[in-house]
């Protein structure tokens, strides 16, 4: 980015290009991470859930 400022150059189209292509990259390991994470807090929660209803009585829970 100094590059372009202090010599007044321009982008070329395949810097561009590998910009948005690193964007697109993060963009979307930040949301399949999210996801992973919604995916195993819905599992915890669920398996827990499960585990109080098969008690058998409140002293057990």
């Amino acid at each position: 980015m100094f590059q372009y400022t202090k010599h007044g150059e321009k982008p070329t189209t395949l810097e561009l290009f590998q910009f948005s292509a690193a964007t697109l990259f993060f963009c979307h390991a930040v949301v399949s991470n999210k996801t992973a994470q919604n995916i195993v807090e819905d599992a915890q929660a669920s398996t827990i859930n499960e585990y109080r209803t098969t008690l058998r009585s409140n002293k057990h829970r």
